[in-house]
């Protein structure tokens, strides 16, 4: 499953002959069988989720604009990137499915600060502006090269710009890095553990925030590579079967427990696809030897 590289040493035979990974086919369908019933569930779980919002669907009555832009935009990126985790893990890139099951967290975070929000309206317009707070340097990029949009573009911005008149330098600052918690990603771990007397995010920050983070910022080289004595690299070139099973079961709770919330604060009224949903992923989930005794929690 590993490209020895060794000095002097032709790998030639072992290069395929188009875009994939070394013994690619052989590898993926050891993986999804062997974690086929994450799959299956994954796959059941994402299609509930999918119809949350199908063609058609009503919104209940007393939902802002902004709300409801906010949750859909959310709800849809958590769609797609419960899916692109759930290809990656089919491929045997366990290891880079990790920056979606970690972004997945980070988006779930955002959504449950929203969710306990004293005004969820004014929350969510606040996570609209977080969004064109981000762009600014885009506007004033544009504005140089084309000046006669000063006007259109004020109109576009001023939302933005009253709100952040509202605000003192600083927690605006605060505000462009961190969104409008004002937290770094422990902190909104802590806050809303707090407010909901748990542990939960705070114990999922130490663990899959944590693990994850080499993926992200790059400490992770020997997860790729390793040494086996001089002259002699063993490469990760073939798909392996690393953090399959920790991505799925990430992904299946984050979506599961994100679909709770937006059906609630839009007023979907999906109490039973919500309910299917919460069954498949505790069947899935409690089912895994390495969950004996653990309770799913939101």
């Amino acid at each position: 499953r590993k490209l020895r590289i060794m000095a002097g040493a032709n790998s030639a035979a072992t290069q395929p002959n188009r875009m994939e990974l070394m013994q690619q086919a052989e590898v993926q369908d050891v993986i999804q069988r062997k974690y086929a019933g994450l799959f299956a569930a994954l796959e059941s779980a994402w299609s509930d989720a999918f119809s949350l919002m199908a063609v058609g669907a009503r919104l209940g009555a007393g939902i802002s604009e902004d709300r409801r832009l906010c949750l859909i935009a959310v709800y849809t990126k958590m769609i797609r990137l419960a899916y692109s985790a759930g290809q990656l893990c089919k491929l045997g890139l366990g290891l880079e499915a990790q920056l979606q099951a970690r972004t997945m967290f980070e988006n779930y975070l955002q959504l449950k600060f929203l969710d306990h929000a004293e005004n969820i309206d004014a929350c969510a317009s606040q996570y609209i502006y977080w969004d064109m707070a981000n762009d600014e340097g885009v506007h004033e990029k544009i504005l140089e090269l084309h000046p006669e949009l000063k006007p259109k573009i004020d109109e576009i911005r001023k939302p933005l710009l009253d709100f952040k008149a509202s605000l003192s330098k600083s927690k605006w600052g605060d505000f462009v890095f961190y969104g409008p918690s004002r937290l770094s990603v422990f902190k909104l771990c802590e806050h809303i553990d707090k407010l909901e007397k748990s542990n939960v995010q705070v114990r999922t920050y130490k663990t899959l925030y944590h693990e994850t983070s080499g993926q992200a910022h790059g400490f992770d080289f020997l997860d790729y590579a390793r040494r086996r004595g001089p002259n002699d690299v063993e490469a990760l070139l073939a798909p392996a079967e690393e953090r399959v099973e920790d991505v799925l079961v990430t992904v299946l709770i984050t979506l599961s427990n994100t679909c709770k919330i937006v059906d609630n604060r839009l007023n979907l009224d999906k109490k039973g696809v919500i309910d299917k949903m919460d069954k498949t992923v505790q069947g899935a989930v409690l089912a895994l030897p390495l969950m004996a005794g653990v309770t799913v929690s939101p």
